[in-house]
């Protein structure tokens, strides 16, 4: 009896053991499962950011197409204006002028003429009907010329007017599609479990906590760094030479073509972007007291050194001189996705930028951020 009991102990042991084992082996499998469940539900809010990203900035192309129409509309307008004050003085003066010459007799200019009871006063009549005649035909000269410049501004205001009607109808047409895109952002996160919740909120909060680091020693090496000419980045980009290997010699490459040269307030521009690090993303933003979107960052940190940049990624875009992602300079602005997302390139494979809602400016690497589509040097 006494080796059964044994026996029966041994194998309750082994079965309770056994069950802890298989308890550890379920449960971390269960975190294996949420964690790719996490990953599915981080993709899919990372595709509406990428949506809702392209909706800004189209709203941003919106707004700016709305203030160029504008812009126009009140410049035409006050040319309109001088124009019709001019053609009342235009017309104020042919009035008078051909009062006068009928006065004068200049409808009868013969008759004026051969009245003369002299030969001086002949050549004086000739004179002033040869003046009158002149004066007579300016203003009527003007009179017509002010006519057709106010008809004209008068075509291009409606055209203009037009212009912005349409400039209005796409605006409020693509603030509603970023107000659904945030919308289906806040559903999606609403419909996950707690656990979930939990995971991406450690990633995040860890993502924030690298990004915090990065900005700091960012700052640091501005502060500690010399003012010197900025040069071409290590940063980014690989070796320019090593072995070709074997014996045939390596084809000639192209002659390598020059970058432009450095922008004079890179670094000022930088240090501007990295005084607003943690500072919320707001579509639209444009300030320290609103928050920053992606164009409205860059914007505001160039405003620092006098250069007046449109709020629209692609309209910056196409400001700069292209710039080779292997000669980044500080200051340099870097585009992504088509031009929905834009950064300021810092240095060190680096760049600053205000990322998507419900983030905050932040630091990220160059290296491994989606979408890389060109950089520009303004």
């Amino acid at each position: 009896m006494p080796g059964a009991r044994r026996g029966g102990l041994l194998v309750g042991v082994a079965l309770i053991a056994a069950s802890f084992v298989g308890a550890g082996g379920a449960q971390a499998d269960r975190l294996s499962d949420r964690r790719a469940e996490a990953d599915r539900v981080q993709a899919d809010v990372a595709e509406l950011d990428h949506r809702l990203a392209a909706a800004i900035e189209a709203f941003n192309a919106a707004e700016l197409q709305l203030q160029e129409t504008e812009r126009a509309i009140q410049e035409n307008s006050g040319q309109i204006e001088v124009t019709r004050r001019n053609l009342e003085v235009a017309e104020d003066d042919l009035s008078l002028q051909l009062v006068a010459d009928y006065r004068y007799g200049q409808v009868d200019a013969v008759g004026v003429i051969l009245g003369a009871g002299s030969l001086v006063d002949m050549l004086d009549r000739i004179d002033l009907v040869r003046r009158t005649s002149s004066r007579t035909t300016t203003l009527i000269g003007e009179v017509l010329t002010f006519s057709k410049q106010l008809e004209r501004r008068g075509k291009t205001l409606g055209r203009q007017r037009k212009a912005r009607e349409r400039a209005l109808t796409q605006r409020t047409e693509r603030r509603a599609a970023i107000r659904a895109g945030m919308k289906a952002r806040q559903q999606r996160l609403r419909t996950i479990a707690a656990d979930i919740k939990q995971i991406i909120a450690e990633r995040e909060a860890a993502e924030r906590a690298a990004a915090a680091r990065r900005a700091a020693a960012a700052v640091a090496a501005q502060q500690a760094a010399a003012e010197e000419p900025a040069a071409p980045d290590p940063g980014i980009g690989g070796s320019t030479g090593g072995s070709t290997g074997g014996s045939s010699p390596a084809p000639p490459e192209p002659a390598p073509v020059a970058p432009p040269p450095p922008s004079a307030g890179g670094s000022s521009v930088v240090a501007a972007a990295l005084s607003q690090v943690g500072v919320p993303y707001k579509w639209g933003g444009a300030s320290p007291s609103e928050g920053f979107d992606c164009s409205g960052l860059s914007m505001w940190a160039y405003a620092h050194i006098g250069v007046s940049l449109p709020h629209f990624a692609a309209a910056q875009h196409a400001m700069g001189t292209p710039v080779d992602r292997s000669n980044l300079a500080p200051g340099d602005l870097v585009f992504f996705n088509g031009d929905n997302h834009m950064g300021i390139y810092m240095g060190g494979g680096q760049f600053v930028h205000a990322p998507r809602t419900g983030d905050v400016v932040k630091v990220s690497n160059l290296d491994g951020y989606p979408g890389y589509n060109g950089a520009v040097r303004i």
